[in-house]
C-alpha cells in the first residue's frame, strides 16, 4: 500500500470530492451555529426551544430524531441538521466512488490496473479503503470544526 498503489490512487482521485463534502458540511455546521446564536441567544429563548422540542409528536421525531440538549449549540445542530449530514454523506459516498470508477473505466486506466498482478477483489478493497480514508478525513475535519464551534457555545 505504497504511494504507487491502487489505494493511494483512490485517495488522490477522491481529494477534490473530499474537500467539497468537507466544505459543504462545514458550512452547514457554521450556519447552524449562527442560527442558534441569533435565534436563541438568550436563556429564555433556549428554554422555549427546549419546551417546544419536548412537545414534538413521535411522528416528527422520526424525521428529526430525538431532541437531546437542544439548548446547546451542538445539541441543536445535531437535532436540526443531523439527518441532512447523514443524507449528504451517504449520497457523496455513492456518487464519488461510482464516478471515480466510471471515469477510470472510460479512460481505460482501470483495465491497466486489473491486467496487473492484483486480483479484482484486492483492487476493489483498496478502492473502498481509499474512499473510506477520505471520508474519515472529511469527518474528522467537520468534527473538529463542530467542536470548535461548540467551544464558543451561546451559553457563555
Amino acid at each position: 500500500m505504497g504511494l504507487g498503489s491502487v489505494f493511494a490512487k483512490a485517495v488522490r482521485d477522491a481529494r477534490v470530492a473530499m474537500l467539497a463534502v468537507f466544505a459543504l458540511l462545514g458550512i452547514m455546521i457554521v450556519a447552524g451555529g449562527q442560527v442558534m446564536a441569533s435565534a436563541y441567544g438568550s436563556p429564555e429563548a433556549r428554554a422555549g426551544l427546549q419546551a417546544i422540542t419536548a412537545a414534538v409528536p413521535p411522528s416528527l421525531r422520526g424525521l428529526y430524531g430525538d431532541p437531546v440538549a437542544v439548548d446547546t449549540t451542538g445539541g441543536f445542530i445535531s437535532w436540526h441538521y443531523g439527518s441532512y449530514f447523514a443524507l449528504i454523506t451517504g449520497l457523496w459516498s455513492i456518487l464519488a466512488l461510482s464516478s471515480t470508477l466510471a471515469v477510470e473505466a472510460r479512460r481505460g486506466s482501470l483495465d491497466l490496473v486489473l491486467a496487473g498482478p492484483h486480483s479484482r477483489r484486492r483492487v476493489a478493497l483498496e478502492k473502498i479503503a481509499g474512499h473510506l480514508v477520505c471520508l474519515a478525513i472529511a469527518a474528522a475535519g467537520v468534527a473538529l470544526g463542530g467542536w470548535g464551534l461548540g467551544r464558543r457555545d451561546v451559553r457563555a
